[in-house]
């Protein structure tokens, strides 16, 4: 392993473990500014380790991530545009998964960027709530791993996959919480 790489996947595995935290907070906390927070924070380190191994779809989705993330801090509203947003989700989805039979993993990856861009962008913005998010990041991250199996970035890889549990988690307690407010409702 050369030099260039142990750098590359020390900020990677770094950017990993933060992002561990910033999912968690999704799932978990009411404090916004704290999940933009660790997004930002993650999002610089996998940039800077993702750029070292030229694994750009990685490095694009990060700026966006950390854009993001300042602009989710300045409570802007996309109620009227979120419908167009939502829908561009599930077309782009349809996209990757095409992208993915037909063997070409760089092109689904570049999908997935879109998908994972748009959610945490109309997220930000409280265009989406913490449940919607958290279901097209676990789309977007399971249309991502054949990419970054194919470009052997394993620190990602393993992030994005230890991601997908990680949100699953945070998703049940906001299955329930929604679905006993709906019960509640109709008593």
């Amino acid at each position: 392993m050369d030099s260039l790489l142990i750098i590359a996947t020390l900020f990677n595995g770094l950017g990993v473990i933060i992002s561990f935290y910033a999912n968690y907070l999704v799932g978990f906390s009411k404090d916004q500014s704290k999940i933009f927070f660790f997004n930002a924070v993650f999002s610089a380190l996998i940039i800077i380790g993702s750029g070292l191994i030229q694994s750009w779809p990685t490095v694009i989705l990060n700026i966006m991530w950390l854009g993001l993330s300042f602009l989710g801090v300045s409570q802007l509203s996309l109620k009227k545009r979120g419908h167009f947003f939502k829908l561009s989700l599930y077309v782009t989805t349809v996209f990757a998964l095409y992208a993915i039979f037909q063997g070409d993993d760089i092109l689904a990856g570049y999908f997935t960027v879109f998908i994972f861009i748009v959610s945490f962008g109309v997220f930000s913005l409280k265009g989406m709530s913490n449940l919607e998010y958290l279901w097209w990041s676990t789309v977007g991250t399971l249309l991502f791993l054949p990419h970054l199996l194919t470009l052997n970035n394993y620190a990602i890889f393993a992030k994005e996959s230890i991601s997908l549990f990680i949100g699953f988690a945070s998703m049940v307690p906001l299955y329930r919480a929604m679905y006993k407010s709906k019960l509640a409702g109709i008593d």
